[in-house]
Protein backbone atom coordinates (compact mmCIF):
# COMPACT_ATOMS: atom_id res chain seq x y z
CA UNK A 1 0.00 0.00 0.00
CA UNK A 2 3.05 2.60 0.42
CA UNK A 3 5.34 1.04 -2.49
CA UNK A 4 7.58 0.23 -0.83
CA UNK A 5 10.19 -2.27 -2.97
CA UNK A 6 10.36 0.21 -5.17
CA UNK A 7 11.72 3.77 -6.75
CA UNK A 8 9.22 4.77 -8.43
CA UNK A 9 7.78 8.34 -7.92
CA UNK A 10 4.05 7.72 -8.06
CA UNK A 11 1.13 7.58 -5.30
CA UNK A 12 -1.47 5.12 -4.80
CA UNK A 13 -5.11 6.27 -3.41
CA UNK A 14 -7.12 3.16 -2.46
CA UNK A 15 -10.91 3.43 -2.60
CA UNK A 16 -12.04 -0.07 -1.05
CA UNK A 17 -10.12 -3.21 0.00
CA UNK A 18 -11.82 -6.56 -0.59
CA UNK A 19 -10.11 -9.72 1.81
CA UNK A 20 -11.19 -12.86 1.11
CA UNK A 21 -10.21 -15.05 3.64
CA UNK A 22 -6.52 -13.61 3.75
CA UNK A 23 -4.12 -12.64 6.09
CA UNK A 24 -1.33 -10.05 7.01
CA UNK A 25 2.18 -11.39 8.47
CA UNK A 26 3.16 -8.11 10.02
CA UNK A 27 0.09 -6.06 12.43
CA UNK A 28 2.59 -2.91 13.05
CA UNK A 29 1.79 -1.72 9.45
CA UNK A 30 -1.76 -0.66 10.31
CA UNK A 31 -1.85 3.13 11.91
CA UNK A 32 -5.18 5.62 11.94
CA UNK A 33 -3.95 6.60 8.08
CA UNK A 34 -5.32 3.07 6.79
CA UNK A 35 -8.82 5.02 5.70
CA UNK A 36 -9.73 3.06 2.72
CA UNK A 37 -12.69 1.06 3.74
CA UNK A 38 -12.36 -2.50 4.26
CA UNK A 39 -14.67 -5.95 3.78
CA UNK A 40 -13.39 -9.31 4.54
CA UNK A 41 -14.67 -12.93 4.09
CA UNK A 42 -13.45 -15.48 6.16
CA UNK A 43 -14.48 -18.93 7.13
CA UNK A 44 -14.28 -20.07 10.92
CA UNK A 45 -12.43 -23.27 9.87
CA UNK A 46 -9.84 -22.26 7.24
CA UNK A 47 -7.07 -24.62 7.85
CA UNK A 48 -4.34 -22.71 5.39
CA UNK A 49 -4.93 -18.85 6.63
CA UNK A 50 -6.06 -18.52 9.99
CA UNK A 51 -9.12 -15.99 10.56
CA UNK A 52 -7.72 -15.02 13.75
CA UNK A 53 -3.84 -15.91 14.47
CA UNK A 54 -1.15 -18.81 13.93
CA UNK A 55 0.88 -20.36 11.35
CA UNK A 56 -0.41 -21.03 7.93
CA UNK A 57 -1.51 -24.69 7.15
CA UNK A 58 -1.58 -25.11 11.04
CA UNK A 59 2.65 -25.48 10.20
CA UNK A 60 3.87 -23.74 13.56
CA UNK A 61 7.86 -23.76 12.92
CA UNK A 62 7.65 -24.00 9.37
CA UNK A 63 5.78 -20.98 8.72
CA UNK A 64 5.61 -17.71 10.41
CA UNK A 65 2.73 -16.62 12.53
CA UNK A 66 0.21 -14.42 10.10
CA UNK A 67 -2.89 -12.34 11.22
CA UNK A 68 -6.42 -13.07 9.74
CA UNK A 69 -9.06 -11.28 8.77
CA UNK A 70 -11.06 -11.10 12.47
CA UNK A 71 -7.51 -10.03 14.32
CA UNK A 72 -7.67 -7.34 11.38
CA UNK A 73 -11.08 -6.28 11.70
CA UNK A 74 -10.80 -6.04 15.39
CA UNK A 75 -7.46 -3.68 15.67
CA UNK A 76 -9.10 -1.17 12.99
CA UNK A 77 -12.62 -0.71 14.65
CA UNK A 78 -10.71 -0.36 17.68
CA UNK A 79 -8.91 3.00 15.60
CA UNK A 80 -12.49 3.81 14.28
CA UNK A 81 -11.51 2.83 10.65
CA UNK A 82 -13.97 1.49 8.57
CA UNK A 83 -14.16 -2.23 8.75
CA UNK A 84 -16.66 -5.03 7.45
CA UNK A 85 -16.49 -8.44 8.26
CA UNK A 86 -18.54 -11.45 7.40
CA UNK A 87 -17.77 -14.76 9.47
CA UNK A 88 -19.03 -17.83 7.65
CA UNK A 89 -19.10 -20.30 10.14
CA UNK A 90 -17.43 -24.29 9.56
CA UNK A 91 -16.83 -23.27 5.90
CA UNK A 92 -12.58 -24.08 4.89
CA UNK A 93 -10.26 -22.01 3.18
CA UNK A 94 -11.95 -20.51 -0.31
CA UNK A 95 -15.32 -21.59 0.72
CA UNK A 96 -17.14 -19.91 -2.56
CA UNK A 97 -16.08 -23.63 -4.75
CA UNK A 98 -18.36 -26.34 -4.45
CA UNK A 99 -16.08 -29.11 -5.63
CA UNK A 100 -12.74 -28.32 -7.99
CA UNK A 101 -12.96 -25.28 -9.60
CA UNK A 102 -16.49 -24.69 -9.66
CA UNK A 103 -17.91 -21.72 -8.34
CA UNK A 104 -20.59 -22.50 -5.44
CA UNK A 105 -23.41 -21.44 -3.34
CA UNK A 106 -21.40 -18.79 -1.40
CA UNK A 107 -20.12 -16.78 -4.55
CA UNK A 108 -23.09 -15.17 -4.91
CA UNK A 109 -23.49 -13.75 -1.21
CA UNK A 110 -19.77 -12.27 -1.71
CA UNK A 111 -20.23 -11.23 -4.92
CA UNK A 112 -23.83 -9.40 -3.63
CA UNK A 113 -21.91 -7.73 -0.32
CA UNK A 114 -18.85 -6.62 -2.69
CA UNK A 115 -20.89 -4.85 -5.15
CA UNK A 116 -22.74 -2.23 -3.24
CA UNK A 117 -19.58 -2.07 -1.27
CA UNK A 118 -17.63 -1.32 -4.21
CA UNK A 119 -20.06 1.21 -5.61
CA UNK A 120 -20.42 3.11 -2.41
CA UNK A 121 -16.63 3.74 -3.11
CA UNK A 122 -16.94 4.82 -6.33
CA UNK A 123 -18.83 8.16 -7.57
CA UNK A 124 -19.78 6.75 -10.82
CA UNK A 125 -20.74 3.67 -10.29
CA UNK A 126 -24.14 2.16 -9.84
CA UNK A 127 -25.38 -0.48 -7.82
CA UNK A 128 -28.03 -1.89 -11.31
CA UNK A 129 -26.94 -4.78 -12.93
CA UNK A 130 -28.15 -5.25 -16.27
CA UNK A 131 -28.98 -2.48 -19.27
CA UNK A 132 -27.20 1.17 -18.69
CA UNK A 133 -30.59 3.17 -18.43
CA UNK A 134 -32.66 1.11 -16.06
CA UNK A 135 -32.28 3.21 -13.37
CA UNK A 136 -33.94 5.96 -15.91
CA UNK A 137 -37.35 4.11 -16.02
CA UNK A 138 -38.39 3.47 -12.15
CA UNK A 139 -37.72 4.97 -8.87
CA UNK A 140 -37.00 2.62 -6.70
CA UNK A 141 -36.49 3.56 -2.97
CA UNK A 142 -35.99 0.93 0.12
CA UNK A 143 -36.09 2.31 4.18
CA UNK A 144 -35.62 2.52 6.61
CA UNK A 145 -32.06 1.53 6.72
CA UNK A 146 -31.12 -0.11 9.34
CA UNK A 147 -34.67 -1.51 9.41
CA UNK A 148 -35.69 -2.96 13.18
CA UNK A 149 -39.83 -4.00 12.52
CA UNK A 150 -40.50 -3.37 9.13
CA UNK A 151 -38.63 -2.83 5.66
CA UNK A 152 -40.39 -0.33 3.15
CA UNK A 153 -40.36 -0.24 -0.61
CA UNK A 154 -41.20 2.43 -2.97
CA UNK A 155 -41.39 1.48 -6.92
CA UNK A 156 -42.64 4.25 -8.90
CA UNK A 157 -42.38 2.76 -12.86
CA UNK A 158 -41.74 5.61 -15.37
CA UNK A 159 -41.68 3.65 -18.35
CA UNK A 160 -43.85 0.53 -17.83
CA UNK A 161 -46.06 -1.74 -15.53
CA UNK A 162 -45.73 -4.94 -14.88
CA UNK A 163 -45.24 -7.44 -12.29
CA UNK A 164 -41.88 -7.65 -11.53
CA UNK A 165 -39.52 -10.38 -8.54
CA UNK A 166 -38.40 -9.26 -5.61
CA UNK A 167 -35.44 -11.40 -3.77
CA UNK A 168 -33.84 -10.75 -0.53
CA UNK A 169 -30.44 -12.46 0.64
CA UNK A 170 -28.87 -13.32 3.83
CA UNK A 171 -25.38 -12.69 4.44
CA UNK A 172 -24.60 -16.09 3.28
CA UNK A 173 -26.37 -16.22 0.06
CA UNK A 174 -29.64 -17.95 0.90
CA UNK A 175 -32.90 -16.30 -0.41
CA UNK A 176 -35.08 -15.43 2.87
CA UNK A 177 -38.00 -13.61 1.14
CA UNK A 178 -39.39 -13.32 -2.87
CA UNK A 179 -42.68 -11.94 -4.37
CA UNK A 180 -43.89 -10.43 -7.21
CA UNK A 181 -45.09 -6.33 -7.14
CA UNK A 182 -46.00 -3.66 -9.10
CA UNK A 183 -45.62 -0.07 -8.76
CA UNK A 184 -46.24 1.11 -5.13
CA UNK A 185 -45.69 0.93 -1.66
CA UNK A 186 -44.70 -1.93 0.01
CA UNK A 187 -43.43 -3.41 3.92
CA UNK A 188 -42.00 -6.44 4.65
CA UNK A 189 -42.00 -7.52 7.94
CA UNK A 190 -38.50 -7.86 9.45
CA UNK A 191 -39.16 -8.51 13.36
CA UNK A 192 -38.23 -11.86 13.70
CA UNK A 193 -35.08 -12.11 11.08
CA UNK A 194 -31.86 -12.29 12.40
CA UNK A 195 -29.71 -9.05 12.68
CA UNK A 196 -27.21 -8.45 9.86
CA UNK A 197 -26.99 -7.39 6.12
CA UNK A 198 -29.18 -7.82 3.71
CA UNK A 199 -29.46 -7.67 0.27
CA UNK A 200 -32.81 -7.21 -1.55
CA UNK A 201 -32.69 -7.70 -5.97
CA UNK A 202 -35.47 -6.24 -7.89
CA UNK A 203 -35.64 -7.99 -11.48
CA UNK A 204 -37.24 -6.27 -14.22
CA UNK A 205 -37.92 -6.55 -18.11
CA UNK A 206 -34.63 -4.50 -18.56
CA UNK A 207 -32.63 -5.92 -15.88
CA UNK A 208 -32.02 -5.99 -12.27
CA UNK A 209 -30.96 -3.77 -9.76
CA UNK A 210 -29.92 -4.59 -6.38
CA UNK A 211 -29.64 -2.30 -2.61
CA UNK A 212 -27.79 -3.59 0.09
CA UNK A 213 -30.03 -2.56 4.19
CA UNK A 214 -29.33 -3.89 7.72
CA UNK A 215 -31.60 -5.85 9.98
CA UNK A 216 -30.98 -4.63 13.64
CA UNK A 217 -33.15 -5.28 16.73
Amino acid sequence: MDCSGNSYQHSIDIAGIIGCWGAVIDMSGLDSSDTAPLIMFHGTNDNIVPIDSGAAFNASGAFPPIYGSRTIHNARTAMGLASELHVYEGLPHNFYYNGAFFPGVYWDSIWQLSHPFLCSTLPYCSTSVGTENIENNFDFALFPNPAHQKINIKIDYKAFVEPHKISIYNALGSCVYTDEILQGDYSIDVINWPNGPYILSLETNEGSISKSFQVRH
